[in-house]
């Protein structure tokens, strides 16, 4: 509880005015009249410090992420439940990108409704993307007659992921692994198909032609499909960079090369850096409703000045991939497990 000087010296001086007054006069009625003045200050703290023990705020925001660009929007909810309003409360709160950490506190004073909920919106322009946070750092409130300023403990925070914006680029010329018998050219859905056979059934429509087994398919008089096992391993793997410098131009490219694979049906993995303990974590993405989650993860991710670290790391560490696809900025390297470039 911090004590505001400045009002209470104010307050007394009233009070001694007042008091020189009664006995200037002599006059009865100005007793009274000063008898609620020196009991109003036990009063006003007596409720304000009820009133500040059943206060609840929380700060969130009414969409699940939000393309660059675009306005964010975060909300704060304070809940006052006693039957006495509070007319000072001042929020000093900060908000930024995690990908670009400059904080600059702001301070945005309400007042508090008795038995109301109010909510308050604070707008922004997301210029670049990541993840952005809208951190309230500390609350203030005072009494009626801003004797007492009491700082509450608890803090609120809320966070949105700003997606990059998607752009236009040529595709990958090679995307999937091509070798071997017809089996292994077949591009499943389902990852890098292998020469094994699964099991044999019959033909439904929309099966393709390479599954068909011909041979089989002849001597039963009626066309029947190979099912082939999947190995553990996609044909494609996305590995980007989180270099410093290009970080805004990688996002873009990578969520540009993500949608592509999306579109064309051709699932993949999204192959995470962490250059803090040089782990890698795998995603697999199969649609549009996983971007974000993968998002997410992407930028909590540490970033580093050098150019190709997760490039050299996943070499180094014996990963795997039949096509690994080096997103650094605007630019997107293919390659294959031996580090040759198609």
């Amino acid at each position: 509880m911090k004590m505001n000087r400045f009002p209470i010296i104010i307050y007394v001086v009233y009070l001694f005015l007042a008091l020189f007054l009664f006995i200037i006069l002599e006059h009865p009625f100005l007793l009274l009249t000063l008898l609620p003045f020196v009991a109003a200050p036990f009063f006003s703290i007596l409720i304000f410090r009820h009133v500040v023990s059943q206060l609840q705020f929380r700060a969130y925001c009414k969409t699940a992420s939000v393309d660059m660009r675009n306005p964010v929007l975060f909300s704060v909810e304070a809940k006052n439940p006693s039957f006495f309003p509070l007319l000072k409360c001042e929020l000093t709160f900060h908000t930024e990108n995690i990908f670009r950490p400059n904080p600059i506190n702001q301070v945005l004073n309400i007042p508090l409704n008795a038995r109301k909920k109010g909510v308050f919106e604070i707008p922004l322009e997301a210029q670049l993307p990541g993840m952005v946070t809208f951190h309230i750092t500390k609350i203030s409130v005072s009494d009626y007659l801003n004797f007492v300023t009491i700082t509450l403990p608890e803090t609120c925070m809320a966070q949105i992921p700003v997606l990059p914006a998607p752009k236009e680029f040529p595709p990958p010329e090679k995307t999937v692994s091509s070798e071997g018998e017809d089996e292994v050219e077949d591009n499943s859905n389902h990852g890098m198909p292998s020469s094994d056979i699964k099991e044999i059934r019959e033909y439904r429509p929309g099966d393709k032609l390479q599954r068909i087994h011909w041979k089989l398919s002849a001597k039963l008089d009626d066309l029947v499909v190979k099912e082939l096992s999947n190995t553990s391993v996609l044909s494609i793997v996305l590995l980007p960079e989180l270099s410093r410098n290009n970080i805004t131009e990688t996002t873009e490219t990578l969520r540009s090369l993500m949608e592509y694979f999306i579109d064309n049906e051709q699932r993949f993995e999204l192959c995470l850096y962490q250059h803090a303990d040089c782990s890698f974590e795998y995603i697999l993405v199969s649609n549009r409703d996983e971007l974000l989650d993968c998002f997410i993860k992407f930028y909590y991710l540490t970033l580093y000045e050098e150019e190709d670290a997760a490039l050299n790391a996943f070499f180094a560490s014996g990963q795997h991939g039949s096509s690994i696809i080096q997103i650094k900025g605007t630019e997107f390297i293919h390659m294959d497990s031996s580090r040759t470039v198609f």
